[in-house]
């Protein structure tokens, strides 16, 4: 990608989702939506601000190029949210990709990108998403909601 070079979201859906909190991770604001479907989840995010958070910028912006052409792969979801596109990704993809963070840092999966992630998602769902112990189970079990089920069952998400 070169310098300079933005990653280009207006091509995106423009499905509206809300904004729940944003969270400082490793220095960075990161903001967290409301799931983009209406089954139990956990909060979404924005991939691009937290990949930007632990990765150089030309990198983060490079690998959301490639989930903006198939997002469908991913899980990813291209949407409208305060009058800015944005990439949202579940709470797994988000685990799996601090994770993969980390394994290339020579860290652990569950090193400090994943830790920090996951400290900052449990406030913030403590604080503003709270789903008690009968919806963290539901959330757990159906995480990703539909967009992660297309991957296996190969329905349309």
């Amino acid at each position: 990608m070169e310098a300079g070079r933005h990653v280009h979201l207006e091509r995106l859906e423009t499905t509206m989702v809300k904004l729940i909190a944003s969270a400082d991770i490793n220095g960075a604001p990161v903001a967290f939506f409301e799931p983009p479907h209406h089954e139990p989840d956990f909060l979404w995010v924005d991939g691009l601000q937290l990949a930007r958070a632990f990765l150089p910028r030309a990198v983060a912006d490079v690998l959301f190029e490639a989930v903006m052409r198939n997002p469908q792969r991913s899980g990813a979801r291209r949407v409208r949210a305060g009058g800015r596109m944005v990439v949202l990704i579940s709470h797994p993809i988000t685990q799996g990709l601090c994770s993969a963070i980390d394994l290339s840092n020579g860290d652990g999966e569950d090193g400090p990108a994943f830790n920090t992630y996951c400290r900052a998602a449990a406030r913030l769902h403590q604080k503003h998403w709270p789903l008690g112990l009968s919806g963290l189970l539901a959330a757990a079990k159906n995480a990703g909601g539909p967009a992660l089920r297309a991957r296996t069952d190969g329905e349309d998400a």
